[in-house]
C-alpha cells in the first residue's frame, strides 16, 4: 500500500474509458487501484446503512452519504467511441474496442476468476459477486424506456 489508503481519487469511466486525465499517473505509479467519492446528497438521494463520511456532525444525514466508486477494468485508456454510441442499445461490448496487447499492458484491478480477497497487486485490487439486476420500471415505474432516455 504505497499511499497508506483504502482508496485511492475517484476516476471518471465514460463508455468503459477513464476519462480523468490524470488515469495514466495513478495506475502506473498505484497500479489499477478502486477510487471512490462521497457525494452530496443532493446529487444522489440515496443513504447508506452505515456512516460513510465524516465531514459532518453526528447523526446529521451527511455523514450516511452516498459513495460513489471508480473500479478500473482492462486498458482503461480506451472506451467505445462517441460515434458508435447507441444509447439505445443494451448490448453494447466496451471489448471490442480494447486491444488484446492494450489489455494485457494494462489489466486493471479486478482479480483473475477463483480469487475471493483481493491481494493488493497492482492488477487484483478488487473482485465482485453478481447481486443480479433490478429494471427502473420495478423501482420507480417508468413505462416507456424511449420517451425517458430520449
Amino acid at each position: 500500500n504505497a499511499h497508506k489508503r483504502q482508496f485511492s481519487a475517484f476516476v471518471a469511466y465514460d463508455a468503459g474509458g477513464c476519462t480523468t486525465p490524470v488515469c495514466k499517473d495513478i495506475y502506473h505509479q498505484y497500479g489499477f487501484v478502486v477510487g471512490c467519492q462521497v457525494q452530496p446528497l443532493s446529487v444522489a438521494k440515496y443513504m447508506g446503512r452505515e456512516q460513510t463520511n465524516w465531514q459532518c456532525r453526528a447523526g446529521e444525514d451527511n455523514c450516511k452519504a452516498p459513495i460513489w466508486y471508480s473500479l478500473p477494468g482492462a486498458c482503461p485508456a480506451k472506451g467505445i467511441p462517441n460515434g458508435a454510441i447507441n444509447p439505445n442499445s443494451v448490448d453494447l461490448d466496451v471489448d471490442q474496442y480494447k486491444s488484446p496487447e492494450c489489455t494485457k499492458r494494462m489489466p486493471g484491478g479486478l482479480c483473475k476468476a477463483g480469487v475471493t480477497e483481493p491481494t493488493g497487486a497492482p492488477d487484483c485490487t478488487y473482485t465482485y459477486e453478481d447481486a443480479g439486476e433490478i429494471f427502473l420500471d420495478e423501482l420507480v415505474g417508468l413505462q416507456d424506456y424511449n420517451q425517458f432516455w430520449n
